[in-house]
């Protein structure tokens, strides 16, 4: 399994990236001692889903190796549109309001080096139409723009959405009015998690040992030093 996501409290959608499908699971049917869960449906999708997300009564997964997006309707279990996106989508993310998706792709040439490399980028889609609109091109520098390997993705209740790349930390404003990109922070953040009840991004450096603490708008507000060293940071 690879991400799960929740569209209403008694279903669960689980994106296998080795299967190419989407499981479902029954959360009101839990399993006791021994028991393992089993699925109530599968859903074929594109080639290795990586990222998945619910949309209002939708299910969008991000399928890394065919560069799409799957949209399954919730209401039949079946995919309904399939969208062509960005070379390599790697993280796929739900806005605070519910109106787009963010999907984060890496480019070409950083998962398979015998392609011509292109930049990483985010793109939104929209909720309604389904269909891709803004784009921004992913970088620290501008000269980093072929570099650049985005190792997450967490949008805040303040509506922005933030982005670790190898180079820096970047945060794109997600409201379609004030759209813009900018980057905090020229460090390698190998992973990224948001707290949901204090509305805080909490981003790792490895390297460091360090939790670097953003409120919803970008703003640093603490840090904290690791006792061990850590590689994954995950969300509680």
């Amino acid at each position: 399994p690879a991400d799960i996501a929740f569209p209403n409290a008694t279903s669960g959608y689980i994106a296998f990236s080795n299967k190419d499908m989407v499981g479902i699971i029954d959360l009101t049917q839990l399993p006791t001692g021994d028991q393992e869960r089993i699925f109530i449906s599968t859903i074929p999708v594109g080639k290795h889903p990586s990222s998945i997300t619910a949309l209002n009564n939708k299910i969008l997964t991000a399928n890394t190796n065919d560069n799409t997006v799957s949209v399954i309707d919730s209401r039949t279990n079946e995919v309904t549109k399939t969208i062509q996106v960005h070379t390599a989508p790697l993280f796929i993310r739900t806005d605070a309001d519910g109106a787009e998706a963010i999907v984060v792709s890496a480019g070409a040439g950083k998962l398979e080096t015998d392609e011509v490399t292109t930049p990483a980028k985010a793109q939104f889609i929209d909720g309604d139409l389904l269909e891709v609109g803004r784009s921004y091109t992913l970088y620290g520098l501008p000269a980093d723009s072929l570099l650049a390997i985005p190792a997450g993705l967490v949008i805040s209740q303040d509506e922005f959405a933030f982005i670790p790349l190898q180079t820096a930390l970047i945060t794109v404003n997600t409201r379609k009015n004030q759209a813009s990109m900018r980057s905090l922070e020229r460090k390698h953040y190998h992973s990224i998690a948001l707290n949901r009840t204090r509305n805080e991004v909490l981003v790792l450096d490895s390297a460091s040992n360090k939790v670097t603490i953003f409120n919803g708008r970008g703003g640093r507000s603490g840090t904290l030093t690791m006792p061990v060293p850590t590689t994954l940071l995950m969300p509680q």
